[in-house]
């Protein structure tokens, strides 16, 4: 079940106030509540809109996206992130020890 969203006016119209952290309350829901950030809530609705683009755009806007340099730096890092997540975790003075050690 899609949770339907509601916000403040600061959402809909940019407050300067960090919505990060504010949450998006369901207007209704019959079988559970959500609880959707703002943040979350735009990127429902983004991807909801892009799914309903043509192939063919939705191609020119991956493309446009992968043509962005800094952007495709930021997808890199997160493959990169969600692939070592699994790896056990060591201290950051261990590391830096290490690395003092390897000049």
């Amino acid at each position: 079940m899609k949770p339907v969203y509601s916000g403040t006016e600061g959402d809909r119209h940019g407050s300067s106030e960090s919505s990060e952290d504010v949450p998006v309350t369901p207007l209704r829901c019959t079988e559970e509540v959500f609880i959707m950030t703002t943040i979350d809530a735009t990127s429902e609705v983004f991807m909801t809109a892009f799914r309903a683009l043509p192939r063919k755009a939705r191609e020119a806007v991956v493309d446009k996206m992968l043509n962005d340099k800094e952007f495709r730096e930021d997808l890199m890092d997160a493959a990169i992130i969600d692939q070592r997540r699994k790896e056990p975790s060591r201290l950051l003075e261990e590391y830096l020890s290490d690395r003092r050690k390897k000049g």
